[in-house]
């Protein structure tokens, strides 16, 4: 609320906390925030699965939550060159914006001289191939997706909301998309961009690979991921059943 009223004010705060206590905030975001269509960058931390942190600081609700509030627009950086991308773009987009990252470290990738600035919802394609498969994902975790599958088209959802649907049209002639969500539950994103995909006119198959929506107990991230059948292992025996 506080931040709301800086924003309101001509000034630019931004605001860092938990995903899951960012759960806590939700009267905030919608009445104070978003309502008001206020000048805030919400930095929201911890997001994924809560390995080590516990079961109550799970950082995979955030998405559905802020997808529910008018006004506000959701990403998530692969790597450094993508967070620089997202921190320039929010200083001259005047509305609520949610910069979500992981807990740990980027892979740290040199910076170009000059960045191509970025816009509202924006995708990229990190990689495209002829096949008949295409993973949509986002996050950290599309630099092991794009050195562990070379022939495939891997597409970074660099915005969860608003989703770039000038890409997503690109893959209406696949015979196969996969969705690979690691950082957030099946309801958020992943069902989202599904809808999107049969509202467009797409009829053949969607893989949704993400996170029930569910408690996940204490534990290392990597035997989370592989409990719940989202680890490297499980992803590559689905694509090698499609090609």
């Amino acid at each position: 609320v506080f931040s709301s009223a800086i924003g309101l004010n001509g000034y630019h705060p931004y605001y860092s906390v938990y995903s899951a206590f960012l759960q806590r905030s939700y009267d905030g975001i919608n009445h104070d925030i978003s309502r008001l269509n206020s000048y805030v960058t919400l930095l929201v931390d911890r997001c994924g699965l809560p390995g080590s942190d516990g079961e109550t600081h799970q950082g995979i609700f955030d998405v559905p939550l802020l997808m529910s509030v008018p006004n506000i627009a959701i990403a998530m950086a692969k790597d450094n060159i993508d967070a620089t991308q997202l921190f320039e773009f929010s200083k001259n987009h005047s509305s609520p914006f949610a910069i979500r990252y992981p807990r740990g470290v980027f892979k740290y990738v040199q910076i170009p001289s000059k960045l191509d600035d970025i816009q509202l919802g924006q995708w990229k394609i990190e990689s495209a191939s002829r096949s008949d498969v295409a993973i949509i994902s986002y996050g950290p975790v599309l630099t092991s997706l794009t050195e562990f599958f070379k022939d495939i088209t891997i597409i970074n959802a660099l915005f969860q909301y608003p989703i770039d649907e000038n890409v997503l049209s690109t893959l209406l002639g696949y015979k196969h998309i996969v969705i690979y969500d690691i950082y957030g539950t099946e309801v958020g994103f992943s069902r989202f961009v599904a809808f999107k995909l049969y509202e467009m006119g797409y009829r053949n198959k969607i893989y949704i690979k993400a996170i029930p929506q569910t408690y996940i107990k204490h534990g290392e991230i990597i035997s989370q991921l592989k409990e719940l059948s989202l680890d490297f292992d499980s992803l590559k025996s689905l694509v090698e059943k499609l090609k």
